[in-house]
């Protein structure tokens, strides 16, 4: 059976990893300026977009009580040691790798202007400039080289996201700037605190080339000030042409990045992207009985670098698909995000959760998404909690609520 139940909306028809390259591409293109700080002379000057014939290092940090402003410098501000002193550490970090130019975002940035413009430009900017630069110094403001990576707060920050995944070359600090290792070296640690996999952040797959959802996964338990920010900040990420409108809320800044997303990306991972969903899977000792057994019990959780199809397209242009799931003699209609939600059709089954004597029941639906696994072709489901149901000539069509995890 053939379902609509939640929204999205997209229309071109290509591969999830090329077209999320080429949106990548034209995003980047562009007139923006950076503006770069000398690290001998304090001098501002302004750049267009990397990568330059020079180098320049890059700093990624969460922000204290006491920062250098960009009218901090330009007014030539007399200023403490202890106000001073993260950026004079930048400095000479970045001078060692020989790098005459350098970016701190609180200092060159200029975030007095009202229209924050800069601020916008900054962040359709960022995964940009943090990718070419030569070097990219991460400070962990509150731990110390022997503590636990996952006690930083730098690590809950939704804004951090972008500058951990673009840079290559990348070193963290503890608290009193003595090297913790480097991004590749600290790989398993770092998978673990981030639930980012260790071949993106080996720069061994491209973070650009991955789903919609699980990019949406990475941010899915990191935090920012303002609810609406943790959406902004995804936006180089995604590839999106969004403005920030603050004040607009999390909910609303959700429905216009899903919008812009679907507008040219066809990527049923972002049903998904809280968490990494079940795999359908039977074991071989299942037990058969009167009663539909709960699925959930059968269920194990994707890898999403393994992902084999991510939409109804993937499948019918991959002929292996044909040994193992129902051929599609057409393509089901595109999601659609509507008033009421996520319109989209998917294969269901109804099944039910024994808890006692009562069954309660809901749908497991079939996202088109599959994972290869011993050798098998398995189905990436999501669970719909049932809200009700209604029918429209031969169609059945259900209304209902998924948190996006099994």
């Amino acid at each position: 059976m053939r379902v609509p139940i939640l929204i999205i909306s997209s229309r071109k028809r290509s591969t999830h990893e090329s077209v999320h390259r080429q949106l990548h591409s034209s995003y980047e293109a562009g007139d923006r300026i950076m503006r770069l700080l000398n690290t001998k002379t304090l001098a501002f000057a302004e750049h267009g977009q990397p990568p330059f014939d020079f180098r320049y290092a890059i700093f990624s940090h969460t922000w204290t009580d006491h920062e250098v402003s960009y009218k901090d410098i330009t007014s030539k501000k007399a200023m403490t040691d202890e106000e001073t002193k993260k950026l004079k550490k930048f400095l000479a970090l970045a001078i060692a790798e020989g790098c005459e130019w350098c970016w701190m975002d609180t200092c060159c940035i200029d975030f007095s202007l009202p229209t924050g413009t800069e601020r916008n430009e900054a962040i359709l900017s960022s995964y940009t400039w943090f990718r070419h630069a030569y070097k990219c110094f991460v400070y962990l403001a509150d731990i110390d080289a022997s503590d636990d990576l996952a006690d930083a707060k730098y690590f809950s920050r939704t804004w951090s996201l972008i500058e951990l995944l673009a840079p290559e070359n990348m070193t963290f600090y503890d608290r009193n700037w003595k090297a913790i290792g480097s991004k590749k070296e600290l790989a398993p640690a770092l998978s673990n605190v981030t639930n980012i996999a260790e071949d993106v952040l080996r720069y061994a797959r491209d973070p650009i080339g991955a789903t919609t959802g699980e990019k949406l996964y990475w941010a899915s338990e990191r935090k920012a000030l303002y609810p609406e920010e943790g959406i902004y900040a995804l936006i180089p990420l995604l590839g999106v042409r969004m403005i920030r409108s603050p004040g607009e809320g999390r909910s609303m800044a959700i429905v216009r990045m899903q919008e812009q997303i679907l507008t040219n990306l066809e990527d049923y991972t972002i049903l998904m992207w809280r968490k990494p969903l079940g795999l359908a899977s039977r074991q071989q000792n299942a037990i058969e009985g009167d009663k539909e057994e709960d699925p959930e019990s059968f269920l194990s959780f994707p890898e999403w670098n393994k992902m084999k199809s991510v939409s109804p397209i993937d499948m019918m242009l991959d002929k292996r698909f044909k040994r193992y799931l129902p051929p599609l003699e057409t393509l089901p209609d595109s999601p659609q995000l509507t008033g009421r939600g996520l319109r989209v059709s998917l294969l269901t089954k109804t099944v039910s959760t024994f808890m006692g004597q009562w069954a309660k029941p809901y749908i497991i639906a079939w996202t088109y998404c599959t994972q290869e696994k011993y050798g098998y072709i398995c189905a990436v489901c999501i669970r719909v909690v049932l809200v009700n149901v209604f029918a429209h000539g031969t169609e059945k069509y259900l209304r209902g609520a998924t948190s996006g995890q099994i």
